[in-house]
């Protein structure tokens, strides 16, 4: 394959926002790691997907906006995949998302990290922008009995 997953995540955010640094800021990445990304993918592809406005952010080539709807469908199905293959296995797993007041946070989020990790859960914990929408990636072990999760489990495909 010509180009990863990671390319096509940065293109589609920088196609969203209209601007490097916001898709940046959104993926938790650097501006000049998404800027290279996106050049290497028109680079493997042999297609202009924006046209770069000087201080000004970017915008879609035609070109661009058609690939954009197929990235994004590339990406949903990608993690489609990922979810049947969790579900094939005895295996949890999935997003946990929580939202928290921005003055909270800082003194939430990580006693519930701590909790699902005392509970030998891995985890990953990313902080969605200014929204304090934290995605709580849940993997390798059944939640039940976990005393952070309420109900839970069932929700994010435990077998009863």
């Amino acid at each position: 394959m010509r180009f990863s997953f990671r390319q096509l995540e940065y293109f589609v955010a920088a196609g969203e926002t209209g601007s490097v640094t916001r898709a940046a800021q959104g993926s938790h990445s650097s501006q000049p790691t998404v800027s290279a990304a996106i050049a290497k993918l028109e680079a493997s592809l042999g297609v202009q997907l924006f046209v770069r406005h000087h201080a000004q952010g970017l915008s879609l080539t035609p070109e661009g906006r058609r690939f954009l709807g197929e990235a994004k469908a590339l990406l949903r199905h990608a993690s489609d995949v990922e979810r049947f293959a969790t579900a094939l296995s005895d295996e949890v797993g999935g997003t946990l998302d929580l939202g928290c007041l921005v003055t909270l946070a800082p003194l939430v989020a990580p006693s519930l990290v701590r909790g699902f990790q005392s509970a030998n859960i891995p985890v990953g914990l990313s902080n969605q922008g200014q929204t304090c929408r934290y995605h709580i990636l849940i993997a390798s072990k059944c939640l039940r009995g976990c005393p952070m999760i309420v109900g839970g489990a069932e929700s994010l495909g435990a077998k009863a």
